[in-house]
């Protein structure tokens, strides 16, 4: 308990804390989307939608749709996306929504000529807001390879949480924030009107900012494990941890806490397994469990620790996310959601191989060489 008290008291320091939120967690693409788009119509004032990926595919089409609808009716409509992320988006794709004078703002422009930070820097959030009460976020981008097959093809497998309650004025000024970047304005207002759900969970919005000295996820993650007592279940496709990270997973795992961390066997990011695995052989050695999933294309970003703590958002383990980009976590106190979380963690596990340090061992120097590679070349 007062190991919990320790924890709970280093991460409010980080700030946007709140009481009275609703909390759901999904696992199923079609009912991410369903639920998503639902709510959309749902809107009687303000929808706002900032994603690293928004294709011209079905999914992309099935949100469009809803977003048209509810800007017609009168609701202000803003959409931000990625232009890396999304450079397969079709120019005209988003044109209906300009066209009744929907805002869409594209971050970061790889080819402007106009540049204040990197082009390496992207916005890797995935945030959507209705009526600054309602507010997803996760792993889950615009497009159908993150939907089931019912709504798309079922390629990746992802974590989406749906807030209600005090909490979503955090998202909404984080939304802002990214914003007030990608138009260089100062006139943005922030959102400090929050409505409470009586009874409702402890919920914290973390964001990571590199450009604007934002480090509260990589902060928060670390306090976590430091202070973990029994486990850390840790799900991140692309794991590549930076050197904070990595002593704290270390550290827990000398503790004689059971550190288990699940990536992707089948990554959409060729060199990242190879990287990963330079760094398996470290972790391995020091009594870390490490888990690969080859069944789908993991893209969930997720850790569960002690039966009461968890994190859900777009935040990967990974140089990428720790230094470059713009990422969104929310961190949750809360019993059944630590739970459900560990629940979905041990799922994947049945479709998952486990990474043994004899068979990394029995890698060629060939092999070697190319993680070797792949590592130095991921950490740019």
């Amino acid at each position: 308990m007062v190991i919990a008290k320790l924890m709970i008291n280093n991460i409010l320091q980080l700030g946007c804390v709140s009481e009275g939120n609703e909390i759901l967690l999904l696992n199923d693409g079609d009912r991410q989307f369903y639920l998503m788009r639902k709510a959309i119509l749902k809107a009687t004032k303000t929808v706002w939608l900032e994603t690293y990926i928004y294709q011209s595919d079905k999914i992309g089409q099935y949100i469009l749709d809803a977003l048209i609808e509810v800007a017609k009716r009168g609701c202000q409509v803003i959409v931000l996306y990625d232009d890396f992320g999304s450079n397969k988006l079709n120019n005209n794709f988003l044109k209906p929504l300009v066209d009744i004078g929907v805002k869409v703002f594209v971050f970061n422009p790889i080819l402007s000529l106009k540049r204040n930070r990197s082009a390496l820097c992207r916005d890797h959030r995935k945030i959507l807001i209705i009526d600054n009460y309602i507010g997803f976020c996760g792993g889950i981008n615009i497009a159908q390879d993150y939907a089931d097959i019912i709504l798309g093809n079922g390629y990746f497998r992802d974590t989406l949480i749906r807030l209600k309650g005090s909490c979503v004025c955090f998202l909404s000024n984080l939304f802002l924030y990214s914003l007030k970047e990608t138009v260089d304005s100062k006139d943005v207002l922030y959102i400090h009107q929050r409505y409470s759900i009586y009874n409702g969970s402890f919920v914290q919005v973390l964001g990571s900012n590199k450009s604007k000295n934002l480090y509260s996820i990589q902060h928060a993650i670390e306090i976590a494990l430091y202070k973990s007592v029994k486990y850390c279940y840790l799900t991140s496709p692309y794991f590549l941890p930076h050197y904070n990270l990595y002593k704290a997973i270390i550290s827990a795992a000398q503790r004689g806490v059971d550190v288990r961390i699940l990536s992707a066997g089948l990554s959409d990011i060729l060199c990242m397994r190879n990287a990963s695995q330079y760094i398996y052989l470290i972790l391995l050695q020091y009594g870390v469990r490490i888990f690969e999933m080859f069944k789908k294309t993991l893209h969930a970003k997720t850790i569960t620790i002690d039966g009461y703590y968890s994190f859900v958002g777009s935040y990967n383990l990974d140089y990428w996310s720790a230094m470059r980009n713009l990422e969104i976590n929310v961190f949750i106190a809360n019993y059944h959601i630590a739970h459900e979380l560990k629940k979905h963690f041990f799922q994947d596990l049945k479709y998952s191989n486990e990474v043994m340090l004899d068979n990394l061992n029995k890698q060629s120097i060939l092999q070697r060489f190319c993680n070797w590679c792949s590592y130095s070349l991921m950490r740019i």
